[in-house]
Formats: C-alpha cells, structure tokens, sequence
C-alpha cells in the first residue's frame, strides 16, 4: 500500500502547484503564502529524510563493524537491514 500511495504522490506532484493556483486563482497573495508554507514543509521534509539517512547509514555501518569484529555471519545483509529498519520509528530502534 506505501509504495502504490507513493506512486500517485509521485505522479501528482507535478501537476500539484497548478491545481492549488486554481483554486485560490482569486487572491494572488493567499496563493504567495500557501506557496511559501508549503516550500517550508517540503524543505523540512527533505532535511528530516537527509539527517534520517545519514544516521541510518552511520548506524548500520557502525553494526556492520561490530558484527565482523564479533565474527556473525552475513554482516553485510544485517546491516543493511539495521539501515531499511531504521526508518521506521519503532521497529528501527528496537
């Protein structure tokens, strides 16, 4: 189910900014700051998924040091599962 939502935001981002425009087409400003706020959230988006990124590669590197250090084997494979797990909030902290 993710990943079909995923693809109709996909698709739809495009034409996103130009339905917004015709629905407020009657007041420029209130369209300037809906615009405004909305290149806020997709900045604070893109920060949260970078610095998310950045700690899940760190995480999953640092595992993958400790588990050849400690001799398990196929280190590589859990370690990239710490990373995928470490995306979601609950899961990827236990």
């Amino acid at each position: 189910m993710i990943a079909l939502f995923t693809i109709f935001i996909f698709i739809e981002e495009r034409n996103f900014k130009s339905k917004i425009r015709q629905l407020i087409d009657k007041n420029p400003e209130r369209f300037s700051k809906l615009n405004t706020t909305l290149s806020k959230i997709e900045w604070s988006i893109a920060r949260y998924l970078g610095i998310k990124t950045i700690v899940s590669l760190l995480t999953g590197f640092l595992s993958f040091v400790v588990f050849k250090i400690v001799g398990i084997h196929y280190a590589v494979f859990w370690a990239f599962l710490i990373f995928l797990l470490n995306f979601i909030p609950t899961i990827g902290s236990l």
